[in-house]
């Protein structure tokens, strides 16, 4: 749980969601290629987007402010 001093200091949070749907014929490359068009079009300005021809393809929004999307305090891998 967020301390209030946490959240004074880092919200309202900004939430990017990414959905990418491949077949099960995509190979990594293919969706890395997805998720490289997710960040060129975050860097051009889009806030939302999608792009598919029905079973590949993706999504994404991004959204302010947001909770956040951890239950527990700052994890190491």
């Amino acid at each position: 749980m967020a301390t209030q001093a946490w959240k004074d200091h880092a919200y309202p949070l900004q939430l990017v969601t990414i959905e990418l749907q491949g077949t099960r014929h995509s190979d990594k490359a293919a969706i890395l290629a997805q998720l490289q068009e997710v960040v060129e079009r975050i860097q051009q300005g889009d806030s939302k987007g999608e792009s598919s021809d029905d079973d590949f393809g993706y999504r994404f929004a991004l959204s302010s402010p947001a909770e956040s999307v951890f239950d527990a305090p700052a994890s190491n891998k």
